[in-house]
């Protein structure tokens, strides 16, 4: 794989988020510059540990990573590594906002799940800090293999309604899950809607025009 540096490269240092879905069995990493958002990422990492993380359903799990940053290059290679189906690696240089997923000390740990994906799933961090670093075309075309035909085509359809989690986390006095239920449910689902698989090519330009025209509509209403 050729990477093509363009912009010349910072001293800054990037925390990483991590989000890993259930649904789509992958990965997503965020790379957000450390430098001036020290207090946004250490409010974030303290919101996170109030969950205890497992995959719920069709749902995400999140880790911070703060101890160990990368440098600006390790970021920017990443977000050019394909493998992932629905979405690449990201990186993002701008202020990050304070994250706050409005926790009450009676919701139950399934609730919490919830609550941060309804703010951060699926890549909602971008919602949450600015100027994502984008690759250009001409980084794309020499980043990736193969044609450009496929699609991720991905299709997200997911129940997180606040009253599910709160009779789950009822339904016994452990807060155990009804497995056997789950996996009913879960089955039941597949049957009914079929299966839209990724290309295996790895984000396709057209997805990544999409990322680029929600940064650039973003940005329009700034101004």
């Amino acid at each position: 794989m050729i990477f093509n540096y363009k912009k010349e490269m910072t001293d800054y240092k990037y925390a990483v988020l991590q989000e890993t879905n259930g649904k789509e069995f992958e990965s997503w990493l965020y790379f957000i510059r450390h430098d001036g958002n020290e207090e946004a990422l250490a409010h974030l990492q303290k919101e996170l540990t109030k969950v205890d993380w497992y995959i719920l359903d069709d749902l995400s799990t999140f880790d911070l990573e703060l101890e160990n940053l990368v440098s600006e290059r390790t970021a920017k290679e990443m977000t050019k590594i394909v493998l992932n189906h629905v979405q690449p690696h990201r990186k993002f240089d701008g202020k990050l906002k304070m994250v706050d997923f409005g926790f009450r000390s009676k919701d139950s740990n399934d609730k919490r799940i919830v609550r941060v994906f309804k703010k951060l799933g699926i890549g909602m961090i971008s919602d949450f800090v600015e100027e994502e670093d984008l690759p250009t075309d001409e980084e794309y075309e020499s980043g990736s293999s193969g044609d450009e035909s496929g699609s991720s085509g991905t299709e997200y359809e997911y129940d997180i309604s606040d009253d599910s989690s709160e009779e789950e986390a009822s339904s016994s006095k452990d807060g155990k899950r009804d497995e056997k239920r789950k996996k009913d449910e879960k089955r039941r689902k597949e049957e009914e809607k079929p299966i839209k698989m990724p290309s295996a090519k790895g984000p396709s330009k057209e997805m990544l025009e999409r990322i680029k025209a929600d940064a650039k509509a973003k940005k329009d209403r700034r101004h």
